[in-house]
């Protein structure tokens, strides 16, 4: 038993000093999860070309949802006889 005692990894100085409030409950645990902040992890660039990417990828997407909305009613549009049909008021 004592080789496994040898094996045993002693955690970070920064892990060992974190204090959480005994029973604070899950749901305030995983919100303190999510909304922490690390600014020195920040990296302008990266965040600047990943937005560049998505903005990129959703007016694309947009932009063929619209085509296809124009092409599902453009034979509805000829039939009509174009902008107001054929009706006659």
């Amino acid at each position: 038993m004592a080789s496994e005692a040898k094996n045993v990894i002693p955690a970070p100085a920064a892990i060992v000093g974190v204090q959480v409030r005994a029973h604070e409950g899950a749901a305030k645990s995983f919100w303190r999860i999510l909304t922490r902040f690390d600014s020195s992890r920040l990296q302008p660039y990266l965040a600047l070309r990943n937005t560049v990417g998505v903005v990129l990828l959703l007016n694309m997407v947009a932009g063929g949802c619209l085509a296809l909305l124009v092409y599902a009613v453009w034979p509805i549009w000829e039939r009509a006889g174009g902008p107001g049909g054929s009706r006659k008021c």
